[in-house]
């Protein structure tokens, strides 16, 4: 009844170690408490166990194959066949525990196991362990080292294990075909030549810059620990037939599909054309040697490179990863190290950061599928590598995947969204076939119902109206009240609204008309804001301007303007234009009519024209409409909610659109404005003592000027002035540490928003409050929510929406995109592209150049320039 025995001479010999059991070895010596490359293959039972016939058909199985028999030594790096070997076995008894006691003790067990590993000092790596919990309800686990074995090893001795047993049970013979002992195939990788090997693997590396960093977790997990998690999905058995028949019409296995599948998705999420994977090959066609039969370690893990095309198709793509899987096949028992080597990459350099493995089917559905008797045996694999993450997909019925992740690097939703977006990509491939890569999309139909959820912001607003009506309104409900300060004088919101009224009427007496632009170049002063509201009264948009640039600069703005007037106080300017002084209003405005008119502009007239930052070195003037000017006052209202008895100090540069919203957002409330002096306090101090002695309750201030506050409130040199209740930060990246700062010192007593928008699409176009997202953390500060009427996207260069935590490019929409660049049709044109998510005229989003990413909640996070 016994087997025949498939010892030869080679089975007494001590060999090397191959190449890929190296690996496994040195990985584990590394942290040999971990678990890495620890098999534990579970085996329920719902059978009454013959203990006695299960060793002895072991024993057996390991006599047929010298794998089983084979000692690891991890110093000298061999291995050796011994000629017998005891059987490690163990059992418990838990048949009179509850299942909440079962769930504790097995869970505590599997990591007891899998700290306990193997010392690799010569003894043979494997073990075994029933539990019985009762007399048709019993667990075995064999606990074995993967040096030993591979998966599709593990498959033929479970197969034969039991087949075995059951013959002894039932009293019957047994024979299995032949097999070559694993230490023939050790000398046969000994014997091979490796010119041929590093031909193949230097042109196959030629070129290649990138290995690693495709998947980025961007949301930190929040622990230390080591754990490595499991996550994993199943799909329906009619989307596997699909899926199977759709790889066979393209001439594919099922496995390239997935190859093709998973290097779209590492490649969206990286934003890079190349990607590579760790792919395990299984090694068992080596010449001159038959190894279908064989036991032992022949799988080797090898990197494989994958190019996307976005113009290219489905079906095209597909072939090439099937020409480029094949293209290996003859060089897959080199190294791993000595294939980096040949790369020619800088040291250090890792050859992937995650493996995908691909099986048939599962260990337990393959068994099942063999032999009737696994009906009633459930086998489920517990492993882990020292890749970050491991991919398994299995066939079968239903092709199925399961993750391994360390749950120091990776949280489990996100690992759950990649199984969506795997999954959304494999339908997409047989959906459309001939369609290019770059037409499909990640997102899941879930997830697509979110994103527009999160873009539902339609709020009523006085759309009709233009932005100095709603000051004009205001001023008729607080006429008496204070709007604006400056050093010891005062300015009352009848008398601020007078005065424009009387500038309005001068404006038009000077041959102003509807549409005409008007400079304002003046200082930091309560005629700054006289002049915007009476530009607007009289039809006009005003054009800010800060007096303080170099003459060279101010007259390259004004010829990109070319205003029909300039309302400054520097005599050196030139220009086909009138100059218009305020030293002059007390005489040329007294007497001309301060009463209300009705508008000179309508909503979708230009309000204002104001200059971006520059950074490329060329002024451009964006134009914004009074109707994205109502949008912006009005939300940013409601957000920061601004009430008449806010003090605000006016501390922006005259040039910036953060004065325009200053303006708007707080005299259409009956906010006052006070005015900082003309000179700009430099010292951190001095802007304290100003925000104490004005009553302030609330300022915005540039991200790094704030960042010197943070330093000194920290160092307790200064004390939070007691009426203030808000700060606005913004203009650039916040930096984590000093906001997690501020919030220790400031606590719930002042709120402090975070505030992002570019000058093309109003000046602010997300807010963020602190506090509001549970993933706002040490490494990242979110920029919020988009406001009121405004929609923001975060796409690929095709213009797909990214999911979750992946990054691209910010784009933002609705009422708050502007009307372009002044004059620059061609530059317009790559900026403000068609709103495909809302079709329809004149809708249009701003391609903000801003890298970012989405959290779980919606929170848009800013990364940089693109």
């Amino acid at each position: 009844m016994s087997p025949d025995r498939q010892d030869t001479l080679v089975d007494v010999l001590s060999l090397p170690l191959t190449y890929m059991q190296r690996t496994m070895v040195s990985a584990s010596m590394r942290a040999p408490r971990a678990g890495i490359y620890l098999i534990q293959d579970v085996c329920e039972l719902l059978e009454e166990v013959d203990t006695a016939a299960l060793r002895d058909a072991w024993k057996r199985i390991a006599s047929r194959h010298g794998a089983l028999r084979t000692g690891i030594d991890c110093r000298a790096l061999t291995q050796k066949c011994k000629d017998s070997v005891e059987i490690c076995w163990q059992e418990l008894d838990w048949t009179g525990f509850s299942p909440e006691r079962r769930e504790t003790e097995w869970n505590d067990w599997l990591r007891a196991d899998r700290e306990r590993g193997f010392a690799l000092d010569g003894s043979v790596p494997l073990r075994w362990t029933l539990i019985h919990q009762a007399p048709q309800a019993n667990i075995l686990i064999w606990t074995t080292h993967h040096v030993l074995i591979d998966g599709r090893s593990l498959h033929l001795v479970w197969r034969e294990w039991f087949a075995l047993y059951d013959a002894l049970r039932r009293g019957d013979e047994v024979t299995f075909p032949g097999a070559e002992p694993f230490q023939q195939y050790v000398q046969w990788c000994l014997r091979q030549d490796s010119k041929p090997a590093e031909q193949f693997w230097r042109g196959y590396s030629n070129n290649l810059a990138q290995t690693t960093d495709f998947l980025v977790e961007r949301l930190k997990p929040g622990t230390a620990a080591e754990e490595v998690v499991r996550r994993g999905t199943r799909l329906p058995v009619d989307t596997t037939d699909r899926l199977r028949t759709f790889a066979g019409e393209q001439g594919i296995t099922l496995h390239t599909l997935l190859l093709g599948a998973w290097g779209l998705l590492l490649s969206r999420y990286s934003g890079r054309s190349e990607v590579v994977v760790g792919t395990t090959r299984t090694c068992r066609h080596p010449a001159g040697l038959d190894t279908q039969a064989m036991v032992g370690l022949l799988i080797n893990t090898l990197p494989f490179r994958i190019t996307i095309s976005e113009t290219e198709t489905v079906s095209a793509y597909l072939q090439q990863v099937r020409n480029d899987w094949i293209s290996i096949r003859d060089h897959v028992h080199a190294s791993l190290d000595k294939v980096w080597e040949w790369s020619g990459l800088p040291p250090g350099t890792h050859p992937f950061d995650h493996v995908l493995v691909f099986e048939h089917q599962s260990p337990g559905d393959s068994l099942r599928n063999i032999d009737a008797a696994w009906k009633r045996r459930w086998l489920r694999r517990h492993q882990q590598t020292d890749s970050t993450l491991t991919v398994t997909a299995y066939g079968g019925k239903q092709l199925a995947f399961d993750m391994l992740f360390r749950a120091s690097l990776f949280r489990g939703e996100t690992v759950e969204r990649m199984l969506g977006h795997l999954r959304t990509i494999l339908t997409r491939f047989e959906d459309a076939p001939h369609a290019p890569l770059g037409s499909l999309s990640l997102l899941t139909a879930e997830e697509q119902c979110v994103f527009e959820q999160w873009n539902r912001t339609a709020t009523p607003y006085p759309h009709e109206r233009c932005a100095h009506e709603l000051f004009e309104e205001q001023a008729r409900l607080t006429p008496s009240k204070t709007a604006l300060e400056s050093d010891d004088s005062s300015m009352s919101y009848e008398e601020l609204n007078v005065r424009s009224n009387r500038l309005a009427v001068f404006l038009r007496n000077r041959g102003v008309s509807t549409g005409d632009r008007i400079a304002v170049c003046l200082d930091r002063s309560p005629e700054v804001v006289i002049a915007v509201l009476g530009i607007l009264k009289a039809g006009a948009a005003f054009c800010l301007v800060n007096p303080a640039l170099p003459l060279e600069r101010l007259e390259g703005m004004m010829a990109t303007l070319r205003p029909k007037a300039a309302i400054a106080r520097r005599t050196d300017l030139q220009g086909e234009y009138g100059i218009v002084r305020p030293d002059a209003w007390p005489e040329e405005l007294a007497g001309l009519p301060d009463c209300d008119r009705p508008s000179m502009a309508t909503p979708s007239t230009v309000a204002y024209a104001i200059f971006t930052s520059g950074s490329t070195g060329i002024p451009k003037a964006t134009i914004v409409s009074h109707r994205s000017l109502v949008n912006q006052t009005v939300a940013a209202a409601r957000v920061f909610e601004l009430t008449a008895s806010d003090r605000r100090l006016q501390f922006a540069s005259m040039g910036s659109d953060v004065l325009v919203a200053e303006i708007f957002n707080y005299l259409c409330r009956g906010a006052t404005l006070v005015f900082c002096p003309a000179e700009t306090p430099l010292a951190v101090q001095d802007f304290h003592r100003i925000l104490e002695q004005q009553r302030i309750t609330i300022t915005g201030v540039p991200s790094s000027w704030w960042n010197e506050w943070v330093s000194a409130l920290n160092s307790g040199s200064l004390q939070l002035p007691p009426g203030l209740r808000a700060v606005n930060v913004g203009m650039e990246r916040v930096n984590p540490a000093a906001w997690a700062a501020w919030r220790r010192i400031a606590a719930d007593r002042v709120c402090l928003f975070n505030v992002y928008g570019p000058t093309e699409a109003t000046g602010t176009s997300t807010v963020y409050r602190a506090g509001e997202s549970a993933w706002e953390g040490d490494s990242f500060v979110p920029i919020g929510k988009p406001i009121a009427n405004v929609s923001t996207y975060v796409l690929d260069p095709n213009g797909n929406r990214q999911p979750v935590g992946v990054c691209g490019e910010l784009y933002i929409g609705g009422a708050g995109v502007t009307c372009g660049y002044m004059d620059a049709p061609e530059l317009t044109g790559r900026s403000f592209v068609p709103d495909p998510f809302h079709p329809g005229i004149g809708n249009r989003l701003y391609k903000t150049g801003d890298l970012a990413f989405c959290l779980p909640d919606g929170n848009a996070v800013l990364l940089g320039r693109g």
